[in-house]
């Protein structure tokens, strides 16, 4: 091995090493989700679907949410261009649009979730994994937020 070799391992060694991945486990400090309370963020249209609004594999009632493609002008600019619409829409099933209009900023998860397995019963099952991981979706996407309580 040349001497060159090792003053770059011995460089490498030296530095201060970032971790390859990301830690997952729950830290001490960190807010239980159950003890969460989630609302809608007001800034997103959404709507229930009408009858004639249906589609396939869709059903009256159903909630769907518009969301902007872009935010900023170019990106706008390019759904002109490109012949696009500027939203999409974000169908919710049974289970969705319950919890999504139960998200009135007075709640908590807990709650949701026992308001959520009263109207489905045991369909819901594993019901706070689903709803942690429905909620979570909705959160990394802006499109509810968590309130403190009070």
């Amino acid at each position: 091995m040349s001497e060159r070799t090792k003053k770059r391992r011995i460089a490498r060694a030296r530095k201060k090493k970032t971790p390859r991945f990301i830690d997952v486990r729950k830290k001490p400090n960190a807010p239980n989700i159950i003890e969460m309370i989630p609302q809608r963020n007001p800034d997103f249209y959404y709507h229930a679907l009408k009858e004639d609004e249906v589609k396939p594999k869709l059903k009256a009632g159903w909630i769907t949410i518009s969301i902007p493609r872009f935010l900023g002008r170019l990106g706008q600019g390019f759904c002109r261009v490109a012949g696009l619409t500027q939203h999409f829409n974000l169908n919710l099933d049974d289970y969705g649009t319950f919890v999504w209009l139960s998200l009135d900023g007075k709640k908590n998860v807990h709650q949701l979730g026992v308001e959520l397995r009263e109207k489905f019963g045991e369909k819901v099952e594993p019901l706070y994994q689903r709803l942690a991981h429905f909620l979570s979706l909705l959160e990394r996407n802006k499109l509810i937020r968590y309130v403190p309580k009070g």
